[in-house]
């Protein structure tokens, strides 16, 4: 849902020479070109028909001109054509009626055009906080079209309440390209995932979860939450992750620990973060603990899941994997202390826009690519690699000027970095090449960022509080620049490549035994997580007309075994789609 201020302020000039209703219409002009046809959009302005605050109606002067359809550009082109400057400036009105507009069901953006400070109530900042508590798929940007001063404060706060991205422009251009940027991201599932549940404050009254995903909020008033972990599998390795995007004031910290329900120590970690950024912290319960030790042999473990920061509360994202027992732990080598780096190589590049979080990240393959970052803006990217491979990645800043060069002013700090498939923290600290991941963007074209996983090794998880590169499948590498109070919210270019190195190695052996004495059955994957389903069920078709069928047929020579064969899929297959 556009959402766009119509009030008197939007005749006066903006900083590009025309007037900011001028821009504004070109800029939407451009922007509804670029839609995709199958993108659900529709558009409500405020401030456009009563003229005086001391009028009838005035903070409620919002009107929905076309509704969200897909396929409805010539629509939406009459509506901006049509859309002038006149009156007040309801903004948490609008806000709170586009919310109605959009539904209470699925994921759904509503992105804010404005030019200053509301002038009637409600405060914009609470609906905003309001919109995305009471639905956690609501994302809300906002584009601050030539402000300044409290107005860009008031704008930035909406922006943050409603886990989104502030940018600044001046200028028709800069108002066409920041609009593209958020409307293709808005194209995407946004963000924060998973089944909602409410962690506890003691053990004894959490929850129980199974290996997925989960969402819940942290809460200062609630700093520790609770969940009680259920293992499915026997001898099987728990990883968990706790994910969310920091407060702009910041900072703000995640510490995750794993305990038996006795309170014996499995594991623990902590992160630490600022201005928008997105942070994951990570800790197992695994085999390498010993084939007797309670974390490896409980039934049930506790996570606790503490933030602690500056947001009233945060969305948290949970998330548990299981990997079955392995039968080949001693031929798996880890990966050596330190990793080599590969540069990944250069290229014709192809336009990327990235996610905003693990749930929405941008799927790539190894290769070369272009994008713009906004400062307190993390980009998310997804590449798979294999068990002995390794993820390298690189991202250089072209030298700035203009706007870009303005947003760079004081050297905010750009960060890469990379994550497993449990979302575990998964760059080498140690490197053959000296690499940073954490600098200060510069100016003249000198700025580069890089990680490297190290070659992927489930051994890797021994005597390791982040264990990078143990678990093969799907890598999210993200981008952030850092949000000062000095540079504005500007788009600055970038460019990534990416590689994926080595030769697939040292696969694990797995046998999945579930917990209650079922027959153990080999497995060459581990379990499979939620977002994994879909893939591994088409590959399970794909597998039937190949002949999987004739297969099971043959081995189950006899009809009872074959009973029992089919029992065990059933079992296996019922499992996999609880969890």
């Amino acid at each position: 849902m556009l959402v766009l201020d119509s009030s008197g302020s939007m005749k006066e000039p903006a900083s590009g020479g025309q007037t900011r209703i001028e821009a504004a219409k070109e800029a939407l002009r451009t922007v509804v070109a670029d839609l995709p046809a199958d993108q659900e959009v529709g558009l409500r302005v405020y401030g456009a028909q009563v003229f005086s605050a001391q009028d009838a109606g005035a903070c409620t002067d919002s009107q929905l001109v076309v509704d969200p359809a897909i396929d409805n550009r010539g629509e939406l082109t009459k509506a901006v054509d049509a859309y002038q400057p006149h009156g007040e400036t309801p903004t948490g009105y609008a806000l709170q009626e586009a919310g109605k507009d959009l539904g209470s069901e699925g994921r759904r953006t509503i992105i804010l055009v404005s030019d200053g400070e509301p002038t009637c109530e409600p405060d914009p900042c609470v609906v905003a906080r309001e919109l995305t508590k009471n639905g956690v798929d609501v994302r809300i940007d906002v584009v601050g079209l030539d402000v300044n001063g409290a107005a860009r404060e008031q704008l930035q706060c909406v922006a943050g309440a409603g886990a989104g991205t502030y940018y600044d422009v001046g200028s028709a251009e800069e108002l066409a390209d920041s609009l593209i940027r958020v409307t293709r991201r808005a194209a995407r599932p946004y963000a924060a995932i998973g089944t909602p549940v409410t962690g506890a404050t003691s053990p004894e009254q959490a929850p129980e979860i199974e290996p997925g995903d989960w969402l819940d909020r942290g809460e200062l008033a609630a700093p520790e939450k609770h969940y009680r972990v259920q293992r499915t599998l026997e001898s099987s390795t728990i990883l968990t992750s706790v994910a969310f995007r920091t407060s702009r004031t910041g900072p703000d910290y995640v510490d995750v620990r794993l305990t038996t329900p006795d309170g014996a120590s499995c594991g623990s970690a902590s992160s630490v973060g600022s201005s928008n950024r997105l942070v994951s912290e990570a800790t197992a319960a695994s085999i390498f603990e010993g084939p007797d030790d309670p974390c490896l042999t409980s039934e049930e473990l506790i996570l606790v899941a503490s933030y602690r920061g500056t947001a009233e509360e945060v969305p948290m994202e949970v998330k548990v994997t299981e990997l079955p027992e392995v039968t080949n732990l001693d031929e798996l080598q880890p990966a050596p202390t330190t990793a080599t780096w590969v540069r990944p190589g250069g290229g014709p590049r192809t336009e990327v826009t990235g996610g905003t979080s693990f749930g929405d990240a941008e799927a790539l393959t190894p290769g070369s690519y272009q994008g713009a970052i906004v400062p307190g803006e993390t980009l998310t990217f997804t590449v798979e690699a294999d068990w002995g491979q390794q993820v390298d990645a690189v991202a250089h800043y072209p030298a700035l000027a203009g706007a870009a060069g303005q947003a760079a002013e004081g050297g905010p700090h750009t960060i890469m970095e990379v994550y497993s498939p449990s979302r575990a923290p998964a760059q080498a600290a140690s490197t053959d090449q000296p690499i940073q991941n954490d600098v200060l963007l510069l100016t003249d074209g000198s700025t580069e960022t890089a990680v490297t996983t190290g070659a992927i090794s489930l051994a890797n998880l021994d005597g390791r509080t982040d264990f990078p590169g143990s678990e093969a499948g799907a890598y999210t590498v993200t981008l952030y620049l850092e949000d000062t109070e000095e540079n504005p919210s500007i788009a600055v270019p970038f460019e990534l490549d990416l590689a994926v190195t080595g030769a697939p190695a040292g696969q694990p052996e797995f046998v999945e035994t579930p917990i209650g004495g079922a027959e153990e059955t080999p497995s060459e994957e581990p379990t499979a997580t939620p977002e994994q389903e879909d893939t591994q069920e088409a590959a399970g078709a794909e597998a039937d007309d190949e002949g999987g069928i004739p297969l099971v047929a043959a081995v189950g020579a006899a009809g009872a075994v074959v009973l029992v064969l089919l029992a065990v899929a059933v079992l296996l297959l019922s499992r996999r789609r609880r969890t």
